[in-house]
């Protein structure tokens, strides 16, 4: 008896101190895992979005019957992204995009300033598929070596080249990568001219900057102005044709916006800023406080209310050069004379990223 007595009395002690062991562990095990609980709870879908993208990209780039090159999954899944967006002024900009989007948004390029084309082939062979050129530019690089409309370069040579890369075997847009660079540095073209003259020219890049303004009078007292886009240059180049209106004694207006795409805000408002001294020229309205802005005209007027102004549009007039038309029209500044125009009312900013980027809807504007 009393050696049951004993027994059961170690087993009380057993399982007493089994039970404060448990205890324990199970104090432990919580003390562990609460926090990755936690975590779960307090992460945000946005993570856990972002970790199922990571899980399954990485998945595809190992696993993919085809090795892959993860930059261009990257870029697809960039591409499919801003496109889930279903606004056409947000996408991804490759590298070739994003050179044609630094010529607006700078103005300028390094180049040899012609307009070129890319021939299509055809099955009789007339038409070769090299690059052709349309016009050079006035007073570039292109229009001092002699190039002219309808020659073709058939081939280009940079200096750290051995040889002349084809233009009938690359595309429009490489092709124009290879004719650009750094002003200063010089390219090699094998022009062929006619049917059979075939001559190599060396010609020095310039920094080329992009036509964006042209003028003349009309008669004698009405002043013309075409914009066909708005670069940091546009306002310096309108106020020469200003110049140029005053010495001749306009005494009105016509302004050409047809067919021009748009371009930079801050352009279109120093334009704008021209016919007004006061009162807002246009306002915009975004999701964060930062795109939340008004812009209103400075003091001083350049072109006062003695002018009349006739503006012309039509479908293609759109962003920049309608925020132009708006407040020419809403202000009672500028009769306008044609179509309707595009109809684009947000404001897009450009991130890069690498050799490219996106451009992305940050704010719509308000006239």
């Amino acid at each position: 008896m009393e050696h049951s007595l004993i027994q059961a009395s170690a087993r009380r002690r057993r399982a007493f101190w089994g039970s404060v062991t448990t205890f324990t562990v199970a104090v432990l095990l919580a003390a562990l895992i609460a926090p990755s609980v936690l975590a779960q709870q307090t992460q945000s879908d946005t993570d856990r979005l972002l970790e199922i993208f990571s899980n399954v990209f990485r998945f595809v780039e190992r696993n993919y019957v085809d090795e892959v090159d993860p930059n261009e999954l990257l870029e697809g899944a960039l591409r499919g992204m801003l496109e889930s967006l279903d606004d056409p002024y947000s996408v991804y900009l490759d590298g070739n995009d994003m050179r044609s989007l630094n010529d607006t948004t700078t103005g300028e390029f390094g180049g040899l300033g012609m307009y070129v084309g890319k021939q299509q082939v055809d099955e009789g062979g007339a038409q070769s598929g090299f690059v052709e050129i349309v016009a050079p530019i006035e007073d570039t690089p292109a229009f001092r070596a002699g190039i002219r409309a309808g020659d073709l370069i058939v081939g280009i040579r940079n200096a750290e080249d051995e040889e002349f890369t084809g233009t009938g075997d690359i595309s429009l847009d490489e092709a124009i990568r290879l004719l650009r660079g750094a002003p200063g540095t010089s390219v090699t073209l094998r022009i062929r001219r006619g049917a059979r003259a075939e001559f190599d020219l060396v010609i020095e890049r310039d920094m080329i900057e992009v036509p964006t303004v042209k003028f003349a009078m009309i008669g004698d007292d009405i002043g013309f102005l075409r914009i066909t886009q708005f670069t940091p240059r546009t306002r310096e180049r309108v106020d020469e044709a200003l110049a140029y209106f005053r010495e001749n004694g306009f005494r009105s207006m016509v302004i050409d916006v047809r067919s021009n795409p748009g371009g930079l805000l801050d352009a279109v408002i120093d334009v704008a800023d021209l016919f007004f001294d006061r009162g807002t020229i246009v306002g915009t309205a975004g999701r964060t406080s930062g795109e939340n802005d008004r812009f209103v005209a400075r003091p001083g007027i350049s072109i006062g209310p003695e002018i009349p102004i006739v503006m012309l549009i039509d479908q293609g007039s759109a962003s920049a050069a309608e925020i132009l038309a708006g407040a020419l029209q809403d202000r009672d500044r500028a009769y306008l004379v044609g179509t309707t125009t595009f109809g684009k009312g947000s404001v897009q900013q450009i991130r890069r990223i690498g050799d490219g980027g996106f451009r992305l809807t940050m704010s719509r504007y308000y006239l």
